[in-house]
């Protein structure tokens, strides 16, 4: 009973001080909003069907290759460069049961020589067919 009383005596100033502190704590977070950038028509915000694709061109790391999504009838979707091997294109894969993705000229490096190898603009790395792209996944 003594050490009951004695706990609340040390206690109870200590939730007088955080009662206060964890409420003007709930109403700073929240009263934050999305922050991010102003609302003036220079953040560009894909549609909501657009789908972001990350990948690896690799045969070492591809750079300046141009890379293109494919929809299953070979109209390009999307085209962007890959660089140090890696590429990042949006487009809308929702009417789509499969993509292709390709790339075209560029140069990497050979791995045993270090020497530079170019590949020609028509010319490029084994296309890749995949069936319903799952957000978020990578290449």
């Amino acid at each position: 009973m003594k050490l009951e009383k004695t706990s609340r005596k040390i206690l109870a100033p200590i939730i007088k001080r955080l009662i206060p502190v964890c409420l003007l704590s709930t109403l700073l977070v929240a009263g934050c909003g999305g922050g991010g950038a102003p609302d003036n028509g220079s953040v560009p915000i894909p549609p909501p069907s657009s789908q972001l694709i990350t990948g690896q061109a690799l045969k070492g790391p591809m750079n300046d290759a141009i890379v293109e999504i494919l929809s299953p009838d070979g109209s390009v979707l999307a085209t962007g460069q890959a660089q140090d091997g890696h590429f990042e294109l949006s487009a809308d894969l929702s009417a789509h049961a499969y993509i292709e993705i390709r790339t075209r000229g560029g140069y990497f490096m050979d791995e045993a020589t270090g020497s530079r190898i170019d590949v020609a603009s028509d010319e490029g790395l084994l296309p890749r067919r995949i069936s319903q792209p799952a957000p978020g996944k990578s290449y």
